[in-house]
Parts: structure tokens; C-alpha cells; sequence
């Protein structure tokens, strides 16, 4: 299963970098003659109400929602690492990080989300609000993986084979840094890897609110968008192979995750 989803997680990675050489359109470019046409051998995903190709959109969209997807997971991971590992030592960090964990954790972050993207003006740049979007939900975001780094460096620090490294000599932040951070490598991977469809998933149900990252940039949320309507589904089944990539791409990861979670750390 996992080659599956690294195979299927490739290919597509592939499509969306090869996109100006699959299809000639350009995610902006209109065709006024074919608005909202069926699929055919030049709009393979048909066109949308501007006489934009769905498909030529679906792959820059993807490109923005992945990229940006990507680095606010990056960041999420590396805030819950560095509160993680605080959290691990003994006394007050570690009462101070239960405390934040719990606040961030019990937050309704979801409708702060919902009030940034509202409260941004209508004239600001796209790739502005996007960007702002993301940082927001990489913000709301780290929490869980903290909690699980704390909790996994806490149980790596009174191991035995911890012990023994003290008693060889090793310790303050030079331990840290040979026995404990690398064995949390692998925890910090699986992290990344659940919260990046997490908060593509999150950006999708948001594009299709019309509350996610504005036109003229296309993005997979706003692939969806035409969802909402009940009657798009059956009139025009084809706007589903987006939500369909989406969801196979989300599984894809979470089965990723699903390894690196199971491998055994290399402790030393």
C-alpha cells in the first residue's frame, strides 16, 4: 500500500510540474465561445462559467495548494517541535506547555480562520491573501504534533538507553542533539505528513465556502467550488475527478504517515 501511495503521490507531483507541457491553456485564459462545456479532446475537464479549462486549473491550483500547504505544514512542525522538546524538560516548561497545549488544542481555530479570511480586504492581492490564509491555518495547526513530540521526548529522556549515555558522559544539549532530536526525526515526518492534507482538506471545504484563496488564482478548493450546487454533481458528473484526485491524494499521505509512524527509531 505504501508503494501505491508514494507511486500514485508521484505521478500526480509529476503532472502538476508538466502542466504548461500537457495542457496549452494558462489557468487565466478564457474562452468565451465554450463557457461551462463538457469535456472534450481540447478541454478535458470541460470549461467553467468564464470559459476557463477546469483541467488547466486544476493542475496550477494544485501547484499553489500544495506549495502552500506544504510550508505552512513546515511550519506548524517546526513550532510543535521546538515547544515539544521545551516541554520534555522537567518543571515549570513543561507545566507552561501543558497549559498551551490545552488552550490551543480547546480553541474553536476553525472560526478564527473564517474571521481572518473575512476581515481581509477585497483589494488585496491574491497571492497575498493566500499566503495570509495558510500562515493562519499553519498557526492553528501545531498543537497535536507538539503534544506528541512532547510526550515522545519525555519518554526518550528517562529511557535506559538515555541513562547510559549520561553515564558515558553525554549530556546537556549535546545530548540532545546525538540521542534524542534524530530519534524524533521519524515522529516529526509522520507530523508533516498527516497535518499537510489536513490543511489542504481544510483549504478545499474553505474554497468552496468562497472563502479560500481568491480569483484569480485557481486552487483546489476553488476547483470544488461549483459543488455546492446539489444539481452540479449529476448534470456534470466530471466536476467529481477533482474532489476524487483530492481525496486520493489525502489517503495517499495518511498512508505515508501510516509507515514512517511504524518504523522503528535507530536509537544511539
Amino acid at each position: 500500500m505504501n508503494r501505491a501511495a508514494a507511486g500514485l503521490l508521484i505521478a500526480l507531483g509529476l503532472l502538476l510540474i508538466l502542466g504548461p507541457l500537457v495542457t496549452p491553456y494558462t489557468y487565466a485564459a478564457q474562452d468565451r465561445d465554450h463557457i461551462l462545456a463538457s469535456p472534450d479532446a481540447d478541454h478535458w475537464l470541460g470549461t467553467d462559467a468564464l470559459g476557463r479549462d477546469n483541467f488547466a486549473r486544476f493542475l496550477y491550483g494544485g501547484r499553489l495548494s500544495l506549495t502552500m500547504a506544504a510550508a505552512a505544514s513546515l511550519a506548524a512542525c517546526a513550532v510543535a517541535a521546538a515547544v515539544g522538546t521545551a516541554g520534555a524538560l522537567p518543571g515549570a516548561s513543561h507545566a507552561a506547555t501543558a497549559v498551551l497545549f490545552d488552550v490551543m488544542l480547546s480553541m474553536p481555530w476553525f472560526l478564527l480562520v473564517f474571521i481572518v479570511r473575512a476581515l481581509l480586504p477585497l483589494d488585496a492581492p491574491p497571492l497575498t491573501t493566500a499566503a495570509i490564509t495558510f500562515a493562519v491555518l499553519g498557526f492553528t495547526g501545531w498543537a497535536h504534533g507538539g503534544r506528541v513530540l512532547r510526550d515522545a521526548a519525555a519518554g526518550m529522556a528517562g529511557s535506559p538507553w538515555v541513562r547510559q549515555a549520561r553515564a558515558t558522559g553525554s549530556g546537556g544539549a549535546a545530548l540532545w542533539r546525538r540521542h534524542i532530536i534524530p530519534n524524533l526525526l521519524p515522529l516529526l515526518l509522520t507530523q508533516f505528513l498527516l497535518l499537510l492534507p489536513m490543511l489542504m482538506l481544510t483549504e478545499a471545504t474553505l474554497g468552496m465556502l468562497g472563502l479560500g484563496i481568491p480569483e484569480p488564482l485557481p486552487s483546489w478548493g476553488g476547483s470544488l467550488a461549483e459543488l455546492v450546487r446539489p444539481d452540479t454533481a449529476t448534470q456534470r458528473p466530471w466536476t467529481l475527478i477533482p474532489a476524487l484526485l483530492l481525496a486520493l491524494t489525502s489517503i495517499s499521505l495518511r498512508q505515508l504517515a501510516g509507515g514512517t509512524d511504524k518504523r522503528e527509531a535507530v536509537f544511539g
